[in-house]
């Protein structure tokens, strides 16, 4: 959210016209008074803190900056007719207290008076006087010189003052009040270029840059209060463009800022984007809750480690998205299409009351993630509809898993309803790998340079015809499985290994190995997956996605349980599953036989008996690390370091032992030492509640 920082300051403005010196007389009420008025001006918000220039906190008048005064029964010279619009005084020197040029004369009676700051030229009653934030604001370099000509005031009006005699007449003391907010943006993220924009969005229908006309004879608003202001029309933007050069620092405390007047109001609950220019025309946005902005008030925005890059967009509709850091923290959004393509269809979901309509309101959460700090929800997580997006920030240089929730909030307070389960859920796979990078197939050619690693194609055996197949002729196989943090045997500590995950099959949400994990406010989970024994709806495994479900071959009750593609409804052998946990444009293996030239030559392992064992595809130079897998009949995990298990999506019932399976390459290592055998076969079934690993194919 925006960080304010308010800092107490009172501006002291004395405004001085020739005074002529005469006999002491009395007068009567008709006989004005023979000499000038004096004006002494300061400003009344002892907490404000914006006039025309800063130095450093200091507050002072620009020489040439005019105010503009009203009275009806002052004169404009000795013998001038009563009444004086808008007469312009202008200030002499640039200091927090400055002498002003110009004269007024008393009038008869008592007398009224009004003023406002910056002077516009024109002929306009007290009631309309012309205010203005406007959309395009202009600052020179460091310079906050620019703040006089968008720092509006208006003084306290003052009423039924009598003149006083013509040696001791009376003084004129008019406090200013500042009609708009200052903020001031202090960059301390980019420090290798400079500030060419910066610009603040605020909500549609806001009006943060305003035009309209102010009564400055009406009566002072109570502090904090906003000026009513006539008329009015803006926009909901406001942009500083800075000529010169203004280099950021690395420390926002001697980092120069960005001077930016706006329209006071309150922002609270609702979201500004702040986007930053910068001289290579990059720009870089920022998504911050709101708050409110009080006229006279200064507000401090400070951009450290928080300034992200543009929000990117995760594009395509699946169950797990990757997501590459960026240089800085960034926004990333991906939509939650899945989850109603899931429960308003009648083969699968078909639960009407979990469709989330346009006007729903839903929250998301962060269920788990393997480490610390790894992402961020914006706006609390709130959304509405089913085209909201769940927008998720991100630190640079941070990779590892997250699981994803939404629940329903009807209140639209960001709390979840009461006893309310998980509509949906998501992987995120944080990683400096993208296997999307674009490669072209080249006859002979088995490993292609991706970022961050490598995409595969594998060489069929002489039995099978699958790369080759129409099917697969151009298809390509990731150098890793879904979650790793890299090729190679997977980093351990005491809580388990990182980024080997596990999937029953047919099902889209992983089981990590660790032993505890964070949630969303980084607070530690203990034993973060549950076992449940027996067998569950699909429905039920989606709403509990950390529910491992053991004891029977199959995990789910309900149909389809026949042979059907990673529970698909029909065979599907070119389409992605709905319940699919591949990232968009890519799905699990749809059938076992595309590692047909798997065999225990052809899969090298350098360290039998010697775990953590790697199996590696010579041809491809593609690394299979030891994942273990979790056990159907109990949940435990096993044969982490020693065998490898990967699940294709190829289903099989065996009606003789009515078992429910699906087909996998499973590689281990037998034996004991001196006598250790290497076994590989990709041509295994396995009961489907087991939990392998999944290498994703595209």
């Amino acid at each position: 959210m925006l960080r304010i920082l308010k800092r107490s300051l009172q501006l002291i403005i004395i405004i001085v016209t020739p005074f002529a010196c005469a006999k002491e007389t009395q007068n009567s009420p008709e006989d004005p008074l023979k000499n000038t008025i004096k004006v002494i001006g300061a400003d009344a918000s002892a907490g404000s803190e914006t006039k025309t220039t800063l130095d450093g906190f200091v507050t002072s008048w620009v020489a040439g900056d005019k105010v503009g005064i009203y009275s009806p029964q002052a004169r404009p010279s000795v013998d001038g007719a009563p009444g004086v619009p808008n007469l312009a005084y202008t200030a002499q020197s640039s200091a927090a207290v400055s002498d002003f040029a110009g004269q007024i004369y008393w009038g008869t009676g008592a007398h009224d008076f009004c003023a406002y700051y910056p002077h516009t030229a024109g002929t306009f009653i007290a009631a309309e006087v012309p205010v203005s934030v406007p959309a395009e604001q202009t600052q020179v370099g460091e310079s906050s010189a620019h703040l006089s000509t968008y720092d509006m005031m208006i003084a306290n009006p003052i009423a039924n003052l009598d003149p006083g005699t013509e040696n001791n007449p009376a003084v004129v003391n008019l406090r200013f009040n500042h009609v708009f907010a200052l903020l001031d943006f202090r960059i301390a993220s980019i420090t290798e270029k400079t500030i060419k924009e910066v610009e603040l969005v605020a909500p549609e229908g806001t009006k943060i840059s305003i035009s309209g006309d102010v009564n400055i004879a009406s009566a002072t608003p109570a502090p904090g209060v906003s000026y009513a202001i006539g008329n009015p029309t803006g926009t909901n933007k406001v942009k500083v463009t800075i000529t010169g050069n203004l280099d950021p620092t690395n420390d926002y405390n001697t980092t120069p800022g960005v001077f930016m007047m706006v329209n006071p109001g309150n922002y609270t609950g609702q979201t500004f984007t702040i986007n930053i220019k910068t001289n290579d025309d990059v720009v870089y946005t920022q998504t911050r809750s709101g708050t409110e902005f009080k006229r006279g008030t200064r507000y401090l925005v400070k951009f450290n480690d928080e300034l992200g890059a543009n929000p990117v967009g995760l594009d395509g509709v699946a169950n797990c998205y990757i997501i590459n850091p960026r240089d800085l923290k960034t926004t990333f959004t991906f939509p939650i299409t899945q989850s109603n393509n899931y429960w308003s269809v009648v083969e699968y979901g078909n639960v009407p009351d979990n469709v989330i309509d346009a006007d729903d309101n839903w929250v998301a959460s962060v269920i788990w993630q393997d480490r610390s700090k790894l992402v961020t929800l914006v706006d609390g997580g709130k959304g509405t509809g089913s085209a909201g997006q769940v927008k998720v920030l991100v630190d640079p240089g941070k990779y590892g898993n997250v699981l994803v929730g939404i629940k329903r909030d009807s209140n639209g307070d960001g709390t979840p309803d009461e006893g309310a389960s998980y509509l949906w859920s998501w992987h995120l796979w944080i990683t400096n790998y993208n296997p999307n990078d674009a490669v072209v197939k080249q006859a002979g050619v088995y490993a292609y340079p991706v970022t961050g690693g490598n995409v595969h194609r594998y060489r069929d055996s002489t039995a099978y015809t699958v790369w080759e197949h129409a099917t697969y002729t151009n298809s390509f196989i990731m150098d890793r499985f879904l979650g790793a943090e890299s090729t190679n045997t997977p980093y351990a500590d005491e809580k388990g290994s990182y980024g080997v995950l596990h999937y029953q099959f047919g099902r889209k949400d992983p089981f990590p190995t660790l032993t505890s994990m964070y949630d969303g406010s980084n607070s530690v989970i203990l034993s973060p997956i549950t076992l449940y024994s027996g067998t569950v709806t699909k429905n039920v495994a989606n709403q509990n996605p950390t529910q491992f479900v053991y004891g029977s071959s199959n995990w789910w009750s309900d149909a389809p349980t026949t042979n059907t593609r990673w529970q698909d409804h029909g065979s599907y052998a070119s389409s992605k599953p709905i319940l699919d946990p591949c990232p968009p444009g890519w799905r699990v293996a749809p059938t076992n036989l595309l590692w047909n030239d798997f065999n225990a030559d052809k899969l090298r392992i350098d360290n039998m008996g010697s775990p953590p064992h790697m199996w590696t595809y010579t041809r491809a130079g593609a690394n299979y690390p030891a994942y273990g897998f979790r056990n159907y009949s109990d949940g435990q995990i096993f044969a982490v370091g020693w065998q490898s298990t990967v699940w294709s999506a190829y289903a099989y019932y065996d009606s003789g032992t009515t078992s429910f399976n699906g087909a996998a390459l499973v590689t281990n290592v037998d034996g004991a030492p001196g006598s250790y055998t290497n076994n590989v076969s990709f041509m295994n079934f396995g009961p489907r509640s087991f939990g392998f690993a999944i290498r994703c194919v595209k």
